[in-house]
């Protein structure tokens, strides 16, 4: 999924590879984005969404989540408001609809980790506002608005 992000990106001239980040970089990030994944996952959908659809039902509990989610991560160093209402409908709102409709956590946990893995640890891009990545490819730096 996140390989048509950045073909999208790039088709419109925002990604361009401008060289080759490391290998054991990119094998760094396996460990510590399984792990944020796993951990995410079962506070966001396993308890929070699990919780909120008990009380209020399905669809308010994915608009909820996701919002909650995308709040959660305007703690990150380099969040944005518009990062974060991306990440409520992007990922809060596809993690939780794949839990709802599988439940499972191991759906939303491994859609979350190959997203956050290929977009960090392959495409060298940045994950949720949270600082650089040190992946296989290291991207053109982005021109100041």
């Amino acid at each position: 999924m996140f390989s048509c992000v950045i073909a999208n990106l790039s088709f419109l001239g925002d990604y361009e590879v401008h060289g080759y980040g490391s290998l054991s970089g990119a094998l760094a990030l396996l460990g510590f984005m399984a792990g944020a994944a796993v951990t995410e996952e079962l506070m966001y959908r396993g308890l929070l969404f699990r919780l909120v659809e008990r009380g209020l039902g399905t669809y308010l509990a994915l608009a909820l989540s996701g919002v909650v989610f995308a709040a959660a991560h305007l703690l990150n160093e380099n969040a944005t408001l518009l990062g974060a209402c991306a990440i409520a409908v992007e990922a809060g709102g596809m993690l939780a609809a794949a839990y709802a409709a599988t439940r499972s956590l191991w759906l939303p946990i491994g859609v979350h980790f190959g997203w956050n893995f290929a977009e960090a640890g392959i495409f060298g891009t940045e994950v949720s506002g949270s600082g650089d990545a040190h992946g296989c490819s290291t991207p053109r730096p982005r021109a100041p608005n």
